[in-house]
Order: structure tokens, then C-alpha cells, then sequence
């Protein structure tokens, strides 16, 4: 993981365009799938909110990116943000467990591992960037 920190310089703002991408597209795909709910075994009002919750994380990952003065705290606000997102969305699929499709199950183990990634990668960065200063 650390060859990757050291790609992108140890630098904060440079994890929150990568997140913000990554909630976008998110928050794209959840939409998507609340068009097609019967597909993942997820309600479409459920399907709704994790696509809420993606594209407001992503506008907070743009705003830091673009205004904040200190993209170490943004960072870590956006980190723990995407871990309770990361429960949230196990704890969703495994209370509809029973209704869940193949393709619903494969698209939130997908997400939870991408987003557990994620957080490893923003933590290792927030971690780093402590130790240069």
C-alpha cells in the first residue's frame, strides 16, 4: 500500500479527487440500480439513499478538494464517513439477506471490499502525511 501513497505524493487533496470519483460513480450506479431494484433484492427507496449518501460524499470530497485548508482533517472526516458507509451497507444487505439476487450480492461485496481499500489507502495517506510534518 505504501507504493501507492508514494505515487500520489503523500498528499491529502490528492486522495479526496480519488474518493470523490469513486462516490460519483457510486452514486451513479446505486441510482442505477434503484431503476432496476428487482435485480438486487434491495427496496428502491433503500437503493435511493445509498445513492444519496454517495453523491453527498462526493460533494464533500470535490468542496475539500477545491476550498479546504486542511485536506488532512477532510481526509479523515471522508475516511470514518466511508467506513460507517461501509457497515451501513452490509448491515442493509445482510437484513435483506433473504431477497438478495446473485447480482445484488455481487455488486455490494464488490463495493464493501473497493470501499475497505479505500479507507486502508485514505488512512495510510492521513497516516503518512502525520509523519512529514
Amino acid at each position: 500500500m505504501l507504493g501507492i501513497v508514494k505515487i500520489y505524493k503523500m498528499q491529502p487533496k490528492n486522495a479526496l479527487i480519488i474518493d470523490g470519483f469513486g462516490a460519483l460513480t457510486s452514486a451513479v450506479f446505486l441510482f442505477s440500480l434503484s431503476v432496476f431494484h428487482t435485480y438486487t433484492g434491495l427496496p428502491e427507496h433503500t437503493l435511493r439513499i445509498l445513492s444519496v449518501l454517495a453523491l453527498a460524499f462526493a460533494i464533500f470530497s470535490f468542496s475539500s478538494y477545491l476550498w479546504s485548508e486542511n485536506h488532512r482533517t477532510s481526509l479523515i472526516v471522508i475516511g470514518i464517513l466511508n467506513a460507517l458507509y461501509c457497515i451501513l451497507t452490509g448491515l442493509l444487505v445482510f437484513s435483506n439477506l433473504e431477497s438478495m439476487t446473485a447480482l445484488g450480492l455481487t455488486y455490494f461485496i464488490l463495493e464493501i471490499v473497493v470501499l475497505i481499500l479505500l479507507v486502508i489507502f485514505e488512512f495510510s495517506i492521513i497516516s503518512a502525511s502525520k509523519k512529514i510534518r
